[in-house]
């Protein structure tokens, strides 16, 4: 999982590498979640700060 505080990776790279690297992440079994921080993380679990435990 990849959790990314904002709405798209590699922000100010163009918006064709962008998804051409998303894609790629997605294809290797890689979660991403946009907009999205972490308060704690460790081996077992993690927990968003809205609350959410992933």
């Amino acid at each position: 999982m990849l959790a990314h505080n904002t709405g798209a990776l590699l922000d100010g790279f163009k918006e064709k590498t962008r998804r051409i690297a998303l894609e790629q992440l997605k294809s290797l079994g890689v979660e991403v979640e946009f907009n999205t921080s972490y308060s704690k993380v460790d081996s077992q679990k993690t927990k968003e700060q809205k609350g959410k435990r992933v």
